[in-house]
């Protein structure tokens, strides 16, 4: 199944010409001996499957079920003693030649294809052609895409999307709203002058975008306010995840942010660093590295993810560090 599309293995069902026929519950071993012996069968597997979940279901006539998810792997082919085998339907089936040819250089093919993606939406925000009306200003652009969005078996449930759509709405908007449009569902707060939003596309990516500009600062200076730029990132991360789980997306996913036009500006720590340090990019585009994310459904701590990405950013100004963080690691946003 890996190897294939992923799927469910029941153990606990009589089946009756390949296909499940009655309940027979397991009861001569109990649940976390059986998930132990099979976690050691698994182990078998080369490479290892990332994502696995085994998982007992009771029933009420005694006994239980067991569940195996095996999702669809972007790490393969995988292969179980000597043999690459592919389930299709109720068909086991060793694979090909062409098929193992295929299945070696498809993660390598579906990273590239993401990453040209992410370049085309960047060249799109530097032509003006986004939903944004910066109007040349300096911009953060951060993404989310599941490696999912380029397999056809990613895919935006546009009903639940726009259900959940305040679940994309940031803390410092006064309110939200959404529509569709040919890339899927946007969500942005109200006004006449759109200066960021969220946009859920069709495939299972997710983009978000803000003017990055400082405003209300003396004489018009260039100004990018390093906390807010920081923040914003940060919050991206969690509502994108969130968004991502809510829509059932599985596997590994690239993160990405960017920073555009700050050619000039200068990266507001406070006002007694700033006096002393010149803080300024010495590029006007900066595309900072991608985090590869192995398991969207298991994401670790935000700030262990992003800590180093953050630290990046600051340095990108000639910054030691994010000093949103305390020297523990701790986000402590000043």
């Amino acid at each position: 199944m890996a190897n294939a599309d992923g799927g469910d293995i029941v153990y606990g069902i009589a089946e009756d010409n390949g296909a499940a026929d009655a309940l027979v519950p397991i009861t001569a071993e109990g649940a976390d001996s059986a998930k132990r012996r099979l976690g050691q069968v698994l182990a078998g597997v080369e490479p290892r499957i990332n994502g696995l979940q085994l998982q007992e279901v009771a029933i009420a006539a005694g006994g239980y079920a067991l569940v195996i998810r095996v999702p669809a792997s972007f790490d393969g082919p995988h292969r179980f003693g000597s043999r690459f085998v592919a389930r299709t339907g109720t068909h086991i089936m060793d694979l090909t030649y062409d098929q193992l040819r295929s299945a070696f250089g498809r993660r390598a093919s579906i990273e590239t294809s993401v990453k040209a993606f992410i370049a085309e939406r960047r060249e799109m925000i530097n032509q003006g052609q986004t939903r944004a009306d910066l109007r040349g200003e300096p911009a953060t652009m951060v993404h989310l895409v599941p490696l999912s969005s380029f397999t056809g078996r990613g895919g935006l449930n546009l009903q639940q999307m726009e259900s959940d759509f305040l679940t994309l709405r940031f803390s410092d908007w006064g309110g939200a709203g959404f529509s569709r449009n040919l890339d899927g569902v946007l969500v942005a707060p109200g006004g006449d002058r759109c200066v960021t939003y969220v946009q859920a596309f069709r495939n299972g990516a997710f983009e978000c975008v803000r003017y990055a500009r400082a405003i209300n600062v003396p004489d018009g200076k260039k100004w990018i306010w390093a906390g807010g730029v920081t923040a914003y990132i940060r919050e991206a991360f969690q509502k994108l995840i969130a968004a991502a789980k809510n829509q059932g997306a599985t596997g590994p996913a690239v993160f990405a942010v960017s920073l555009h036009r700050v050619g000039g500006f200068t990266w507001m720590v406070s006002d007694a660093y700033n006096m002393q340090h010149a803080a300024v990019a010495d590029r006007p585009e900066l595309h900072l590295p991608d985090v590869l994310l192995e398991n969207v459904e298991d994401v670790p701590d935000c700030d262990v993810v992003l800590r180093p990405l953050l630290d990046v950013l600051w340095q990108c100004f000639d910054v030691e560090r994010c000093r949103e963080y305390n020297a523990s690691g701790k986000w402590t946003p000043r």
